[in-house]
């Protein structure tokens, strides 16, 4: 399950493209919820499971990306909570004012394209984590 997650962290790293992209998280997110599914809530497993949901968000917001404002949809999700860099990009965006940073909707929020790179480096964090935690665990 660890290796899933790890091969889109270096997707990502490598470079990819949106298409690319899409398709190794729909395959790999279903994955590693049934492994997850099947897990007590510890070892790891919490991290593991914010690191997917960091790299589904970054996967629809790329796929919502405005051609002209350089902005993207951004679904609302208490991971983006967890994550200091995306709480410190967020609040740097709303600094510079509505063309970087607006809650138009209940779910959904506008933020500037500059959110995708954080996401993936939030989910990252997550993967190290829970490398630390099933090392440990072992």
């Amino acid at each position: 399950m660890l290796q899933l997650i790890q091969s889109l962290r270096s997707a990502v790293a490598g470079g990819t493209t949106l298409r690319e992209y899409e398709g190794r998280v729909n395959d790999i997110a279903p994955l590693v919820e049934l492994y997850l599914a099947g897990l007590p809530p510890d070892a790891g497993t919490a991290a593991v499971r914010d690191a997917m949901r960091y790299y589904l968000l970054a996967e629809w917001a790329w796929g919502n990306q405005g051609t002209a404002s350089r902005t993207v949809w951004l679904r609302k999700d208490d991971t983006l909570g967890r994550c200091p860099g995306y709480q410190d990009f967020a609040s740097k965006m709303r600094e510079k004012g509505e063309a970087f940073y607006a809650e138009r909707m209940r779910s959904y929020l506008v933020i500037s394209d500059g959110v995708i790179p954080v996401l993936w480096t939030c989910a990252s964090e997550k993967i190290a984590e829970a490398e630390k935690l099933l090392v440990t665990a072992k």
